[in-house]
């Protein structure tokens, strides 16, 4: 290709026309009528950077213009803008282009930032002989313009080529029928009748115009000055590490072995899995990781606008495991992410709040048994790690704690069974229940003797459900019911009652017995932190009950919440002796014995 005239910035357009006038005079006059050429029209551009160039292409003069894709832009669609796709021989003008741009492999592979050099008109130059006019030239050639780009169009339900050609193109209804028709048929010798069609057939649509339904070019993060080597064993490090993490999280992690694409205009590309490994989401969504950041900008837009379901993720030479992990996050499509010491909070009878690095809720559709948190927490030695019985019960509501690293060492040692004591719903085997984990020393069926007249004649003696002595003071539970006649009797012989309610709780009935006790006790909602560590990074369990100590000073908890296993352990592990209270309103009273 040879440089036929270069126009300087400061050459004022009249200049610039008057010499093509003078070069277009002097021209041999092949432009006839009958000849499909173009003719070369000066166009004026406000970017005096874009100022015409003449070159000269297979013996013709090309007037030129430099232009820089912007993101979306596909090439049809500039060349529709710029009206070239009006003129005839379309052959021709791809051709020169093709020639003037000879790193443009692809003319359906433009990106973002690409200078392009476009023919804007085309002329035969001066001396050169006048090309022979072929027997038959169509208005557009079909045949030429797929040798370039070929449309692969599955066939859905309900649809007829006419509609998706209708659907696609803007082909006028003469050339439709006459010229296009005929040559989809050529593309595609096994569709027999185009009236017949079925869904999931596959059909080669040659190209007509730039009105083809494509997906614009992503932007793509460009590539970065290349990693050294110290960045690429970081880079190789961390990549590690990521597919550990989400492999931990349930999600597939694929490194081995090469990922193929085939594309839709046939062929396929073909990736290394260990520089740039997937990963696999159950929502169907992949991600590819560009491990080293050396993945060429047009290879990623190959691929995304081929493929909607895949995104590309470029690692930094200095991106640390947490930083990489959140590029990668953040484009998954994951309902929603909280950040660090942002908590994540469930009701229900035993509030959960949890708080971790990285809370990620899943979409109920795409997660597996039930599972719609992941907490995950990047861990050092000296963090403290959640128990496994937390583990577990999280595990049953629908969560998992993801800890990494993993632990080497199981430090995690639980009694196979919890200490846990059932009181039972009679009033009479509730009290005695509470008594005994109490460490109290009782006796049953007392008979006090609450009034004597001297002579022998008149004894009033009563029975009491439970006796108590405390410090030589006599404790009386009534259970069965005396009366306020006898219990105002037994209180003026210096004897202490407590008498249960017909409508006291099991709540109220064991919070006065340990009152009537004189034994402290809290009755409230008790916080219980998994771990030693800090708020910002553990699961925090708001359980309702009652704490106190027996005679021992051993710590007990009573509540009537029905306390899964894992949380009894945990309770235990906690210093606690779990007593499972009766649910319900009211305790019924038992025959007096």
């Amino acid at each position: 290709m040879t440089l036929f005239m270069d126009f300087k910035k400061n050459i004022c357009p009249m200049t610039i026309m008057a010499l093509l006038t003078i070069l277009l005079l002097y021209a041999p006059c092949y432009c006839q009528e009958d000849e499909e050429t173009y003719d070369i029209s000066l166009v004026k551009t406000a970017d005096p950077d874009n100022a015409g160039k003449i070159h000269e292409v297979d013996g013709r003069k090309v007037l030129t213009e430099s232009y820089t894709v912007k993101d979306g832009e596909h090439l049809w669609q500039i060349l529709r803008e710029k009206k070239l796709l009006e003129k005839k021989n379309l052959v021709e003008l791809l051709s020169v282009l093709k020639k003037l741009n000879g790193s443009l492999d692809n003319l359906d592979m433009i990106h973002p930032g690409e200078s392009i050099v476009i023919p804007i008109a085309i002329s035969p130059a001066a001396g050169g002989s006048k090309s022979s006019k072929t027997a038959t030239v169509e208005t557009i050639p079909l045949e030429a313009v797929n040798n370039i780009d070929l449309e692969e169009y599955v066939v859905k339900q309900g649809d007829s080529v006419i509609k998706v050609v209708e659907d696609l193109y803007d082909v006028p209804e003469k050339q439709l029928y006459n010229e296009y028709l005929s040559t989809l048929k050529r593309m595609n010798p096994d569709l027999k009748d185009l009236n017949s069609v079925y869904p999931g057939q596959k059909i080669r649509l040659p190209i007509y115009s730039p009105k083809v339904v494509r997906l614009p070019i992503k932007k793509t993060q460009p590539v970065s000055e290349p990693m050294t080597e110290v960045q690429k064993e970081l880079a190789k490090t961390v990549a590690g590490q990521i597919g550990e993490v989400f492999t931990l999280m349930g999600e597939q992690w694929l490194q081995t072995g090469e990922h193929f694409f085939p594309l839709k205009t046939g062929g396929q590309l073909k990736l290394n899995a260990e520089s740039y490994p997937i990963v696999d989401l159950r929502s169907g969504k992949k991600i590819i990781v560009d491990v080293y950041n050396d993945l060429p900008a047009r290879m990623g837009s190959l691929i995304t606008s081929n493929w909607g379901d895949y995104d590309i993720i470029h690692l930094g030479g200095n991106d640390d495991l947490k930083t990489a992990f959140d590029k990668i996050i953040n484009v998954c499509g994951y309902k929603k992410i909280y950040g660090p010491g942002e908590p994540f909070v469930s009701g229900g009878e035993i509030p959960l709040k949890i708080t971790a690095d990285r809370i990620i809720e899943l979409d109920r559709e795409t997660s597996s048994n039930n599972r719609q948190i992941l907490a995950i927490n990047f861990c050092d030695e000296d963090n403290p790690r959640i128990p496994d019985v937390i583990r577990n019960y999280l595990e049953s509501s629908g969560i998992r704690v993801v800890d990494y690293p993993l632990l080497k060492v199981v430090t995690d040692i639980t009694p196979n069974e919890p200490d846990v004591v059932e009181a039972k719903v009679d009033r009479h085997s509730f009290v005695e229940t509470l008594l005994n984990i109490t460490g109290q020393n009782y006796s049953t069926n007392v008979e006090l003797p609450v009034y004597q007249n001297g002579k022998g004649d008149v004894d009033l003696v009563v029975k009491a459900d439970y006796s108590i002595n405390i410090n030589d003071k006599v404790y009386i539970i009534d259970t069965s019911g005396l009366g306020k006649d006898i219990v105002s009797l037994l209180k003026d012989h210096q004897h202490n009652v407590y008498s249960i309610s017909d409508k006291a709780s099991p709540s109220d009935i064991a919070t006065g017995i340990l009152d009537f006790l004189d034994i402290k006790q809290r009755f409230d909602l008790h916080r219980f932190l998994a771990t030693n560590g800090p708020e910002t990074k553990n699961i925090i369990l708001d359980i309702q009950g009652i704490s106190f100590q027996d005679k021992e000073l051993n710590k007990i908890f009573a509540t009537t919440l029905k306390m899964p296993r894992e949380l009894s352990l945990f309770l235990n592990m906690k210093g606690y002796r779990v007593l499972q209270l009766p649910a319900g309103k009211s305790l019924p009273r038992e025959e007096s014995k």
